[in-house]
């Protein structure tokens, strides 16, 4: 089998301060690669130490990579991470340096959420989480100051198999090139500026470049957007549906570039009241006030300049405009200049193409498509580099993810995957040998304390400190014996999976029966770093005792009742209830009525002057509240909120939508009733507000006046 690899050049850069390397919206990047990033400890503390260890960046130029990551925003980490476990040999260069890690917040990832006095420094935090997750599972990172400058093919090898392949190599000079059988591109995106005075201090707080993004922080408030094209027509859009007030700036009289028509009459008719359209004017300035005394800066508005033709001559003629925040929409470059000369094919827009395989003419020989290929084999890309859309972090994660898959199946059909590798320990910052078969998690505790906890297969109590756990002697659940042992010492055992969504599922139904202590629910979490190495054997156990080797595997009574949809279905039927009665001897506390009924819900709604029932990070949800609040007639008691999201409500929320569009003929959030009866949603609500309407039906609900009475908080059901 042959292949053809390219010679990867990479240059020694200067110290990174431009800001042209930012990519847009809090995504993937590749700027001036750091690689290593912020020299402190990226790895786990030793549970016996209170300080960390450093891990310095690893770069190994006498090792043959299997995958060499550029770019380490979100599209290169993850293409990382799902290579490493792959059982891959992983090399990143990049850099954290982007927009994302000066990101104040970032709501629309899933299942990253920050307290409050943590949320201004949330891109940052992402990356420095999920870089050192990459580290934990192997990942080399290679120091600063490399910059990829070309692409050249190199020399022909051959593996045990006699099967010819061409390994990339890339030169960092004045060291020796490094090696790699596979490249995924994840260099990102540069956005364009207007490179006017105090953007880029302003860029993240009060300046875009994405409305899908950050345009929920502008509800109720005076927003510009500047661009002529379909980017600065869609933001004009989403942001309509969040502020008061929309100006969209265009430096022509008309939009040539806008090549959605039908969106481009949304914004000039249907949006006439929300859009104020501004042409043919250019941004000055942006005017500017301070924020706090200290030196800060705020957005107020713009200085404009009329344009009175094409060609850039400006007139006389200025305006200002006020803006509380401000989407600079007009466009952004790919960082793939280093591929200009090579074999790697790019779009007339400088986005690299991707070859768009057919199951049938896959290179990975397995049947399957492959679909982050470029037009060279062997050569992936993943992230804002080929994205010309969607722009998010959560869709270059899944990006990254397609391209490392796509690399693994790439090397596996031409058979050079490594026999023996090497990987990195990454508290001593060496790299030992690690047979091919089945990959085991890195070690993350220093030797002493892995070796006390080897044999220590039960998980401690919920208050144990180390030091007990390591003296506790424990059985070895890879033992039936132990397995029976420890599902008899508790009522309930849970065998779980972190981030194993029908494990959340059976322990939310056993929580949701309030029957249990945390003493008497027992779970035995396999990926810990307690249990992982085990964690096949403890597997394989329950599989000869319970004939069910997935996760979650739930005992009651010593008994396993199978996994997550067995569990949610026992809860339905009220078995669980009884059976968790049984092994507990505890008297079932009264509970309220069922809130998937018809019957329930209407009790609640005429319980309470307001109902509205939410979920968290809902801009809409948001958008009806603050009306609600700001009739200034509601008391703290009145207004009662159905938080669907919450812990209580996550399982049956689904049926409980289901059951108001039976009765209101709405299912999405938020539905709001007052004084019994469903007024819809945010819109509606708003719409209700700005008429005087609203006031009015809330006072009638209250039997108050605005003078007499003033919310002061809200109650929540949770």
């Amino acid at each position: 089998t042959m292949t053809t690899i390219f010679l990867l050049v990479v240059k020694v850069m200067q110290p990174f301060t431009s800001t042209a390397y930012y990519n847009p919206s809090f995504r993937s990047l590749f700027t001036p690669p750091s690689g290593g990033g912020n020299s402190k400890s990226a790895t786990k503390r030793s549970l016996s130490s209170s300080s960390p260890k450093k891990n310095a960046a690893i770069l190994d130029t006498n090792q043959l990579y299997d995958v060499v990551v550029l770019g380490s925003g979100p599209a290169g980490l993850s293409s990382s991470i799902f290579a490493s476990r792959a059982g891959l040999n992983v090399l990143v260069l990049g850099s954290e340096t982007g927009l994302l890690s000066e990101a104040t917040r970032l709501d629309n990832y899933p299942a990253f959420f920050l307290p409050e006095e943590e949320k201004g420094k949330a891109g940052a935090k992402w990356l420095k989480q999920t870089k050192l997750q990459a580290q934990e599972l192997g990942v080399a990172f290679a120091p600063p100051g490399l910059l990829a400058d070309s692409i050249s093919q190199t020399t022909t090898t051959s593996n045990n198999n006699n099967n010819n392949y061409q390994i990339f190599e890339i030169g960092i000079p004045p060291k020796p090139s490094l090696q790699t059988k596979s490249i995924i591109i994840a260099t990102g995106s540069t956005p364009r500026t207007l490179s006017l005075p105090n953007e880029n201090a302003l860029f993240g707080t009060y300046i875009h470049s994405c409305a899908i993004c950050d345009g929920s922080y502008y509800v109720d408030k005076k927003v510009c957007v500047v661009g002529g094209g379909d980017a600065a027509i869609d933001a004009t859009i989403i942001l309509s549906k969040f502020a008061n007030e929309v100006v969209l700036i265009h430096r022509k009289v008309d939009f040539p570039s806008a090549s959605d028509k039908r969106a481009l009459n949304i914004v000039q008719k249907d949006l006439k009241n929300v859009v104020e359209i501004v042409t043919p004017y250019v941004v000055q300035e942006w005017r500017v006030e301070d924020k706090d005394g200290n030196g800060g800066m705020k957005l107020v508005g713009a200085r404009l300049k009329e344009q009175t033709s094409n060609n850039g001559f400006q007139g006389e003629n200025t305006k200002d405009v006020e803006c509380e925040g401000a989407f600079v929409m007009i466009g952004a470059e790919p960082n793939t200049d280093f591929l200009r000369n090579s074999n790697v094919e790019l779009t007339s827009n400088g986005l690299v193409k991707l070859l768009q395989q057919s199951p049938s003419s896959s290179s990975s020989g397995d049947g399957m498509a492959i679909t982050t290929q470029t037009s060279v084999s062997g050569i992936f890309t993943a992230g804002e580099v080929a994205d010309s859309y969607y722009k998010q972090v959560a869709t270059a994660v899944g990006d990254g993810a397609r391209a490392a898959i796509d690399a693994e199946r790439y090397i596996r059909k031409l058979g050079i995957g490594s026999e023996e590798k090497e990987t990195v320990n990454v508290i001593e910052g060496r790299r030992e040998k690690e047979n091919n078969d089945l990959k085991k998690p890195l070690p993350i505790l220093d030797n002493e304390v892995q070796q006390k906890l080897k044999n220590q297969n039960n998980v401690p109590p919920k208050e144990a400190n180390i030091e007990s756990l390591l003296q506790e002697p424990q059985c070895s659940l890879t033992t039936k014996e132990c397995i029976q042992e420890t599902v008899a010492k508790y009522p309930v055992v849970v065998f779980s999976k972190s981030f194993c969504p029908y494990c959340e599922k059976a322990i939310e139904a056993l929580k949701l029966q309030d029957i249990l202590t945390d003493e008497q629910l027992h779970i035995i979490d396999l990926n810990s770093i307690k249990y992982a190495p085990d964690a096949w054997k403890i597997q394989d156990t329950l599989l000869n005792m319970t004939g069910r080797r997935t996760v979650p595997n739930v005992f009651v009574g010593g008994k396993s009742i199978g996994g997550g949809d067995d569990t949610v279905a026992l809860s339905k039927s009220g078995e669980l209830l009884s059976l968790l009665v049984q092994v507990t001897g505890t008297t079932p506390k009264k509970k309220g009525c069922d809130m998937t009924t018809k019957e329930c819900i209407r009790e609640i709604v005429t319980k309470y002057p307001v109902v509205v029932f939410s979920k968290s990070w809902c801009p809409y949800c948001r958008k009806a509240l603050e009306a609600l609040k700001l009739q200034d007639v509601l008391t703290e008691d009145q207004l009662h909120v159905i938080e669907l999201s919450s812990e209580k409500y996550r399982v049956v929320a689904s049926k409980i939508q289901d059951t108001l569009l039976d009765m209101t003929g709405r299912r999405t959030v938020p539905n709001v009733f007052v004084g019994g009866t469903s007024i819809g949603g945010g819109d509606e609500t708003m719409a209700l507000s700005r008429k005087g309407e609203l006031h009015g039906l809330l006072v009638q609900a209250t039997g108050a006046t605005p003078q007499e009475k003033k919310i002061e908080g809200i109650s929540k059901s949770l």
